[in-house]
């Protein structure tokens, strides 16, 4: 009876939903023409692909109870085997002193989707924002301004990866030019054939012939219970190793594994502990195919560590700085890597300026589109939530959440600030291979002028000559010339063409020379 009830739940949901599409934007100011997408999508209720390849137990949902009494935290974990409904119903309500984070990776089917909607009435505008891919046409609303929606985020997080087989610099260049494409193909495919927990791709950067970056999307939902008990809903795009995804977009002719770097996040004496402190345990893992498996899927299974357990149940923001450490430390990386990227196409030669031109304006795109991201999360904690946010009320408390907030402030402001100079540096770079292509080009000019002007040159001295000897050699009876004279006559003849042929080549200088004489005559 309860999984009926559950059903019809999930099933009101979505007509809710369908409800909503049904407003057309020529009866209301609100309509709900940009959920229509979505609507599609919660309505397949279709089984997942859980063929072979994929039957390594994968959570890709996973709920922290916390309660702020003390008690120990609960821990539900589920994969897309098991039946939404009846899982859902052995997971406790959001109640009064309870702190509940709700994790979702990877790909999560319409039915899961649906039910977890019910179960924790979640904003439909939450599933639209993180599966904006689905939409066929964009609406142009996104990203958002800052104060349109409080409780809900969206943070970045890049994966640099390296390829196992490097590209030719051809390919390169071919890759840049239909990466997007390729990344849409992708997302297309993954909404219509998705696998639970497969890994979500935004965007995919080819940043040379070995350095591939990956960018994903860990999207939030703060919701506040009348009672005093809040949950957040945390979607990350990190799932399944990326050698399990169909259809990748750095795959072209048979698969092409990628090795994923690590990020890395510094823990106070971590080589010090044997153990690390998991909070649950972490999903088996196939070890041939470690190098596709980015080490962000792990962080459900141990979030919290590094946090106060018991500020982390009553404050939602400071509850959630994991993510945003998480999310500064991969970008750290992606510009320490941009910045080794620019230097080295600086050192190009000569001969290959047009290759690191366009590399350096490549970067300078993928560089822009990451300083937008950092900018909209640095505006998101600078905010501090909003007044629906649970907070903690004690002064001790409020500054240990403060004092987190700055530490993440200051470190994104870093960032922004590292990004913009490598944004200037690639147009300091650009602006330094177009003056010296122009520089070449003068000097090139210039040495043909140099080289037309010496050819001119001989040409006054040998086409009299030519004319002459070519004059004479007819040996012409007309002249009157005896043989003895026919010599010196074309001797003369030649000196005087050569005299004109000298003044008329040198006229501008012998015109100089004279006024130059007359001058000093008249002083």
């Amino acid at each position: 009876m309860a999984d009926e009830q559950a059903t019809s739940a999930a099933e009101q949901y979505v007509n809710s939903l369908r409800a909503l599409c049904e407003r057309s934007k020529t009866c209301y100011l609100h309509c709900g023409e940009h959920y229509k997408a979505l609507a599609r999508f919660l309505e397949k209720q279709s089984p997942l692909n859980t063929q072979i390849g994929y039957r390594i137990v994968f959570h890709h949902v996973i709920i922290h109870t916390h309660y702020v009494n003390g008690d120990t935290p609960r821990f539900d974990r589920f994969d897309g085997t098991q039946d939404p409904d009846t899982s859902m119903s052995h997971v406790p309500a959001t109640e009064a002193n309870m702190a509940q984070f709700v994790f979702l990776r990877g790909f999560v089917g319409a039915k899961w989707l649906a039910t977890l909607g019910t179960h924790y009435r979640i904003d439909p505008e939450f599933l639209r924002r993180h599966l904006d891919f689905l939409q066929p046409t964009s609406f142009n609303d996104l990203p958002p301004l800052p104060t349109t929606w409080r409780t809900a985020g969206r943070l970045r997080l890049t994966t640099v990866c390296v390829r196992e087989t490097p590209l030719t610099s051809s390919e390169v260049q071919a890759r840049r030019l239909d990466e997007l494409q390729r990344t849409k193909r992708f997302q297309q495919q993954l909404g219509s054939t998705g696998t639970y927990g497969a890994t979500i791709i935004r965007t995919y950067s080819v940043l040379s012939e070995l350095h591939v970056a990956l960018g994903q999307d860990i999207s939030f939902h703060v919701k506040k219970k009348k009672s005093g008990g809040w949950t957040v809903i945390v979607w990350s795009d990190c799932g399944r190793p990326l050698h399990q995804l169909q259809g990748a977009p750095w795959c072209t002719k048979g698969p092409t594994n990628l090795d994923c770097r690590p990020i890395i996040q510094h823990v106070n004496k971590l080589a010090l502990n044997t153990v690390e402190a998991i909070i649950a345990t972490a999903d088996p893992i196939d070890d041939r195919h470690s190098f596709g498996f980015q080490n962000a899927s792990h962080l459900p299974n141990v979030y919290g560590s590094s946090l106060d357990a018991r500020i982390m149940k009553l404050d939602a923001l400071y509850g959630l700085s994991e993510l945003f450490a998480l999310s500064a430390a991969s970008e750290n990386q992606f510009v320490n890597t941009m910045q080794q990227l620019i230097s080295e196409t600086a050192q190009l030669s000569f001969d290959q300026e047009q290759r690191a031109q366009e590399s350096l304006r490549y970067f300078k795109t993928v560089l822009d589109a990451r300083i937008l991201r950092i900018r909209e999360m640095l505006a998101f904690l600078q905010l501090r939530g909003g007044p629906n946010w649970p907070q903690a009320t004690d002064p001790a408390d409020q500054a240990v959440v403060e004092a987190q907030m700055m530490d993440l402030c200051g470190n994104l402001e870093h960032l922004l600030e590292r990004a913009s100079g490598l944004t200037a540096s690639c147009l300091e770079g650009i602006t330094t291979i177009v003056n010296i292509s122009a520089l070449n080009e003068s000097k090139t000019a210039r040495q043909q002028a140099q080289n037309l002007n010496r050819l001119s040159i001989l040409a006054f001295f040998f086409l009299p000559l030519s004319f002459t000897t070519s004059a004479f050699g007819m040996n012409v009876r007309e002249l009157g010339v005896e043989d003895g004279a026919h010599l010196r006559t074309m001797i003369g003849v030649t000196i005087i063409f050569l005299v004109v042929s000298i003044g008329l080549c040198f006229w501008h200088t012998l015109s100089l020379c004279v006024i130059r004489t007359k001058r000093t005559f008249t002083n």
